[in-house]
């Protein structure tokens, strides 16, 4: 409302009061008004039409043969043509007029040019020991998990698709972050078992990514019965399993997780190639995997990158750590002293990284809305090449 004063907004629109009218019969057109508000809304109406151009404002319905004062006067009249003043309040409002809501397919009818956008989804091979760890995983969100819940609150139990879908997720982007999360989840049991922490405690945060939490049952405490007991020592034998099964892919979860090392190759062979690079994961923990394969052979010193989550922001010159802000971020990529920027997705939106035109998803977003987002930061007005290259790391299987 603000903005538009500035603009240009007529007398009776500046009051908050009755711009706030305007948009609550705009969202609920059908919904009876009082005559008080009618007679407002007339009015703004009436104004409204004295700022169009004189063409249009011939064919504005409100006047209808009367004077715009005598219908404020006269509650009959206005209630009679209200279906006319309604009709025009929504097609000639000053927001309407003074904003434009531009789409890509607009501004390209207008001339503007975009990028083409070139997909590129290499096929990782799924080692036989991570197909291992993956039927563990299912195995124990089936038979182990939410067993607890269940006790605490009667059968309510979980939503077992909502966190198996989270840990899918973790598991698809690298080892290191379904790892992390299985993790906190033992730490937490171990502490229940222990009477260290409620259940409220542990279970808040516990399957919390960078972007949503799992909220809790609203347990506050726990009554260590043999089943509760006997089911928190149950699951701590699955999760005890799968950190076996981690360990044993060959080579680690670091140096072993395809994603990683793939990722790794395509920052060290772009940037030989002098093309700057955005790579996205939705996890920090992913993110943090990351810069441990690339501290080895050198590739950290070799490389000069920066590093978002929205919580850290960074840029490393051969080897140095520099914090920084989002805004010298955006200056260093655009000014090629750094080469890329590994980022959460934190940076899908507010971070105009146009300076760079190849993207890679270290994992690819279940939600169409937020690769588009991520896209976005390269595929944008102010992007210098033709063409832009989008790399989807991916499991076939």
């Amino acid at each position: 409302h603000g903005l538009l004063k500035l603009l240009g907004l007529p007398k009776t629109w500046q009051k908050l009061q009755n711009f706030e009218s305007y948009l609550s019969h705009q969202a609920k057109p059908h919904e009876r008004l009082s005559l008080n508000q009618a007679r407002t809304l007339t009015l703004m109406t009436g104004e409204a039409a004295s700022c169009v151009r004189a063409d249009l404002r011939q064919n504005v319905s409100i006047m209808a043969g009367l004077d715009p004062e005598a219908l404020l006067q006269e509650a009959a009249n206005t209630k009679k043509s209200w279906p006319e003043i309604s009709q025009d309040l929504l097609g000639i409002s000053p927001p309407s007029l003074l904003t434009i809501r531009n789409t890509r397919s607009s501004l390209e009818k207008l001339g503007y040019e975009f990028p083409e956008r070139i997909f590129r989804a290499p096929e990782l091979e799924l080692p036989a020991e991570m197909s291992e760890l993956r039927l563990a995983l299912e195995s124990y969100l089936s038979s182990s998990y939410g067993r607890l819940e269940e006790l605490l609150s009667e059968g309510k139990g979980v939503s077992r698709g909502f966190v198996s879908s989270i840990y899918q997720q973790r598991f698809a982007s690298t080892v290191s972050a379904l790892k992390e999360t299985l993790g906190k989840r033992f730490v937490r049991l171990s502490a229940v078992l222990e009477e260290k922490a409620t259940v409220k405690e542990f279970t808040e945060d516990d399957y919390s990514d960078d972007s949503e939490d799992y909220l809790d049952a609203g347990i506050d405490s726990v009554n260590l019965t043999s089943s509760i007991v006997s089911a928190i020592k149950n699951e701590m034998n699955y999760l005890r399993d799968l950190f076996f099964s981690i360990e044993a892919i060959p080579h680690g979860p670091i140096l072993g997780d395809p994603k990683l090392v793939a990722a790794k190759a395509a920052l060290n062979k772009e940037a030989q190639a002098k093309t700057k690079v955005i790579l996205f994961s939705r996890y920090t923990d992913s993110l943090s995997a990351l810069l441990e394969i690339l501290k080895i052979d050198n590739a950290f010193m070799e490389l000069n990158f920066g590093f978002y989550t929205g919580s850290e922001c960074w840029i490393s010159i051969r080897g140095e750590k520099t914090p920084v802000t989002k805004f010298d971020l955006q200056k260093a990529l655009s000014l090629g002293k750094i080469d890329g920027v590994l980022c959460s997705d934190a940076a899908s939106e507010g971070l105009n990284l146009q300076a760079a035109n190849m993207l890679i998803n270290l994992d690819v977003p279940w939600n169409p809305g937020r690769l588009e987002q991520r896209i976005g930061r390269i595929a944008r007005l102010g992007q210098k090449s033709k063409q832009v290259t989008i790399v989807n790391l991916w499991y076939p299987q």
